[in-house]
């Protein structure tokens, strides 16, 4: 899965491969093992159980039923 995330000017802001999300720069911004979505530096961010995606102090940022890769483009989105 590869997905890019545009501006409003449709220029590609970051990429998204399933496990890591890159800058336009292709520098790391953030990875997700399909549970845990962690910055550059490996610090959790966030966790996503199926259902819900929580920060890391376990508050429930969003609820969805919809693909995992598009829950977590939604919330990085929101970091971006």
């Amino acid at each position: 899965m590869n997905i890019s995330i545009k501006n409003n000017d449709l220029k590609t802001v970051a990429r998204f491969d399933g496990k890591t999300l890159r800058d336009a720069f292709s520098r790391k911004i953030a990875t997700f093992d399909g549970k845990v979505l962690r910055d550059a530096s490996l610090k959790k961010v966030a966790t996503f159980d199926g259902q819900n995606l929580r920060d890391a102090s376990s508050k429930i940022i969003l609820s969805a039923d919809a693909e995992v890769g598009i829950v977590v483009m939604a919330f990085v989105a929101e970091l971006i």
